[in-house]
């Protein structure tokens, strides 16, 4: 503690010391006779260290990381990573990207002037970008090319070492900080070679034709390099693309979200096994891809995490770095420049070992000059994608190199089944027609790099052509697509790495992905975050929506190889920094393979904690890979495992004894019920029956349409629209009015807002978007229906079952309806019926409090009273069990939203 803030002076370094590693070691080295048996006993793996980070500028003023007095603990090779980590400045890091983002903003102003006052520039720069510059993409493609120029700045500093190379001082003394001698000096550097980080640099700044504009912009991007340097942490490995994902012109509609870098630690060191890296001919056979590489965050954390342990098992990654460039990682992306970040952070590991040959790519990706279309990386699922050309003979693709750039119809062998790893995060676009004014009749998915509408939907064609027989779904379109690459191209044995939506693990349309893990592979694991807002449940930098990781291993006969469980990990929070990442992923697999790991089905006694030191961090559970993957997303598991023991007919409260739990019949609501037509059908395209209608006095077709948390807060609610029919659906009209009925189930339920999970109408009427029908043969089995939707224990089966990757919402289309598991009225003695319908009456206009209020909620407690008592006929023990259960629910972040209950 005390060298904090002291001045550390060594060659080539200087400054205050800022972090140090607070270290104890095991007594029984103290028996060692010499450093070689200490050597000896510590590079057998057997001793364990006790660890931590104290960062700050004094010994007054630092973080301990744990921070509550606890201890990491791992082997030598544990804790050399962890100083690796430690040494990366967060702070320095923090700042840097504010300075980057600062620099790329005064760059873009002095671009926008220059391709204002010359149409050659803006014409040549929207060429070498593949991208339109039109007046609502302009700031951001000259973004992008802004980025790219201050990341080759910052990437000469680093060279200047290595090589007889100027860095930005040395050149400002030499009075050549100008375009010519920038210009210069970025072509000395190309005849060496880091043709994938400075060409496309130095082609902007070529672009630049006005001499004052010219020299405004060198000072930027020199100042700003020059800054960086000075920071200490211009060498890090995601530093340029932070800012670059902010200015990709074509994210609304690629929906490329830039990976976190503790994100991709985490997935990387989840991903790759931590033994047997000594083997140098293994570390050189390792392939790992990514085919959708954005700035490279991932493919650059896996090659870091792989090089990290072959140089700890006694290997010498920097020996093998050209090879590992040009034969082992491969990285594709249709935007040149993300291309280029890729090639210039893999470069980065090494800077001074240079290559001649990359498989880092950017694929065709609209209609070629043979007029076909091509779809990016999503072509390798064509059958001959192994022998032609893995972007079409006719179609050129383009391929850096260490030394040049081929556009060309080149060869590059790409066949399936061949990669250990794949490492990735999908573009999530649905397939859907846009609704943007002036581009309606475009497809989002393809609606990128200037694809014309026709273009677009050949691109669609293609896509469901080239998925057909995958894990591909057609409403889910790109990144069930790139699932099904991933898996092509894993070989027998390999891994596939995934960061993707949470509505993977729940949504209806993802059940083909699903099938597709439980039948090949195994080892299954699923990690999400307990946190109330979907945008902190993401891994993503730039998404609003919950999102996990998911890592799994292929059978190594090519199938049905799954052992049918998988484990599913709850953190409490997104880790927050790699280093932080680093010993999450350790936590997460200590857990893992313990034996005392806890299963879903073992009743409510909560996960298997997740610790780094003595802080638990999270949950681990495993759980059979049903149909969903419900378990994720859950801060305490022991709320998940009492819902997949009431799924399965048995009620077990927490801290009840299992030969207390009682058996109630409880199955899929199709099972015992109708459940009606989507909204699609009824009123919601131009294809429904109906066309939605103010309510009329008297209506003709009356709907339960919007779910209205304000007004809808008794059980019974009244109808909201009026149907009328259109002209040539008068059948699907009555077929669909056949299936109205008097309770409808939420096909969403914000449970920080709404308090009905299910709603009854005095008449049966059509449901809607917000109320799909649910039909039983008469009265008194609905309104015993409603009763259980809204007690606690019918709220929770709605929460576990549906699709919660909205934060505090849950989502059950009508497909999901179908399969959710419910009380079975049908089966319920006429005394049961009778007293479920009495608790319907004597409640059914008494307002009920938002579901997060359950607590406090005194009728949704009678609601839970007298259901068990008199429906159930359990004891009072039964209450005091759900009462319990009720204010753990309560207490989830996915339940009250953030505003966590005062109990």
């Amino acid at each position: 503690m005390s060298r904090l803030g002291k001045t550390l002076i060594a060659p080539g370094v200087s400054g205050p010391i800022s972090a140090v590693v607070e270290l104890l070691s095991p007594a029984s080295l103290k028996d060692c006779r010499t450093s070689r048996e200490a050597r000896e006993r510590i590079g057998a793996h057997d001793v364990e260290f006790s660890y931590a980070l104290l960062a700050g500028n004094s010994p007054n003023d630092y973080v301990r990381f744990p921070d509550d007095d606890s201890y990491i603990k791992g082997n030598i090779g544990d804790l050399a990573t962890f100083v690796a980590n430690a040494g990366v400045p967060q702070d320095a890091l923090r700042y840097s990207v504010t300075v980057l983002h600062g620099g790329v903003e005064d760059a873009v102003a002095i671009l926008h002037e220059a391709v204002g006052e010359s149409d050659v520039t803006k014409t040549n720069l929207a060429e070498l970008l593949r991208q339109d510059f039109t007046d609502k993409t302009i700031a951001q493609a000259l973004g992008i090319s802004a980025t790219v120029m201050v990341n080759a700045l910052v990437f000469q500093q680093r060279l200047a070492g290595p090589h007889d190379v100027r860095n930005v001082a040395q050149m400002q003394h030499d009075g050549d900080l100008t375009q010519a001698g920038l210009l210069l000096e970025w072509t000395r550097i190309l005849e060496i070679n880091y043709w994938s980080v400075f060409a496309l640099a130095k082609a902007i700044l070529r672009e630049v034709r006005q001499p004052p504009l010219a020299q405004g912009l060198v000072d930027v991007i020199a100042r700003t390099a020059d800054k960086l340097a000075a920071l200490g942490v211009a060498e890090s490995h995601d530093l340029a693309g932070v800012v670059f994902q902010r200015f990709v012109t074509d994210r609304k509609y690629l929906a490329t979200f830039y990976t976190r870098p503790e994100s991709a630690t985490l997935l990387a060191h989840l991903a790759v096994s931590p033994t047997g890296w000594g083997d140098r001919r293994r570390y050189r056979k390792f392939r790992m891809a990514d085919y959708a590489c954005g700035t490279g965050t991932l493919i650059h954390a896996a090659y870091d995490r792989i090089a990290r342990l072959h140089e700890a098992a006694g290997g010498n990654p920097k020996r093998e770095h050209a090879y590992m460039i040009g034969s082992a990682i491969t990285a594709a992306d249709i935007m040149p420049s993300a291309a280029h970040l890729t090639a210039s952070m893999l470069s980065s590991m090494y800077p001074d070992e240079t290559y001649s040959d990359t498989r880092v790519v950017i694929p065709a990706y609209g209609r070629g000059e043979d007029d076909q279309v091509s779809l990016g990386s999503l072509e390798l699922l064509s059958p001959d994608a192994r022998v032609a050309s893995f972007f079409g003979i006719t179609s050129p693709a383009t391929k850096l190199e260490g030394t040049g750039e081929r556009r060309t119809a080149f060869t590059l062998d790409m066949p399936p089944s061949a990669q250990d790893l794949v490492i990735m995060n999908p573009p999530f676009t649905r397939a859907m027609s846009d609704w943007i004014e002036g581009d309606e009749g475009t497809w989002k998915p393809f609606n990128a790099l200037g694809n014309a509408r026709d273009t677009q939907h050949l691109m669609r064609a293609r896509e469901r052509w080239l998925a057909q027989g995958t894990c591909y779904n057609g409403y889910q379109s790109m990144p069930s697509a790139f699932c099904a690459v991933a898996d092509h191209m894993t070989s027998a044995g390999g891994v596939v790495a995934l960061v993707l939506p949470l509505t993977c693990c729940q949504g209806v349309s993802w059940q083909k992905f699903r099938d597709m893990l439980n039948r090949k592979y195994r080892d299954v694991l699923v990690v999400g975050i307990t946190q109330p807002k979907a945008s902190d449940q993401a891994w993503s930098a730039d998404t609003s929506m919950a999102e996990v990781l998911i890592v799994a291993r292929k059978g190594r006969n090519g199938g049905d190889q799954s052992n049918g469980r998988g484990v599913f990990v709850s953190l409490y929070s997104r880790p927050t920094s790699p280093m932080e990442a680093t010993e999450t992923a350790r936590a997460i697999q200590i857990a893992v393979s313990s034996p005392a790991l806890r299963a879903v089905e073992d009743g409510p006694y909560g996960g298997t904690p997740v610790k780094i030191g003595q802080a638990t961090v999270g949950e681990a559970v495993s759980a059979p890979l049903n149909a969903s993957y419900q378990a994720v997303g859950i801060r305490d598991l022991a709320l998940g495992q009492f819902a997949e023991s009431l799924a399965r007919g048995r009620l077990w409260f927490p801290r009840q004894p299992k030969e207390h739990a009682c058996a109630i019949p409880v199955a899929p609501i199709s099972t015992f019920a109708r459940v009606g037509r989507s909204a699609n059908n009824i009123a919601n395209n131009n294809v429904a029956a109906f066309d939605k209608a103010q309510l009329a006095a008297v209506p003709s077709y009356p709907m339960l349409w919007s779910n209205r948390s304000r007004s809808q807060r008794t059980m019974v609610v009244e109808p909201d629209m009026d149907g009328r029919v259109r002209k040539g659906r008068e059948r699907l009209a009555r077929d669909i009015w056949e299936t109205r009925s008097r309770s409808h189930v939420a096909a969403e339920c914000a449970f920080s807002s709404q308090s009905l999970a299910v709603a009854f109408t005095e008449e049966r009427v059509i449901g809607g978007r917000g109320w799909p029908n649910v039909q039983l043969d008469t009265p008194q089995l609905e309104r015993a229906f409603t009763v259980w939707g809204n007690s606690t224990l019918g709220l929770m089966q709605y929460w576990y079952h549906s699709s919660r990757q909205q934060g505090s919402r849950g989502i059950l289309p009508v497909r999901a309806i179908r399969t959710l598991p419910w009380l079975k009225v049908t089966e319920l003695a006429s005394d049961a019926l009778d007293a479920a319908g009495a608790i319907f009456d004597d409640l059914k206009s008494q307002p009920l409090l938002r579901a997060r209020d359950a607590y406090r909620d005194e009728v949704r407690q009678e609601i839970d009273r007298r259901l068990l008592r008199d429906v159930l006929l359990l004891s009072n023990g039964a209450s005091e069990g759900l009462a319990l259960l009720r204010r753990k629910w309560c207490s989830e972040p996915t339940v009250h939203g953030g505003r966590p209950p005062a109990l």
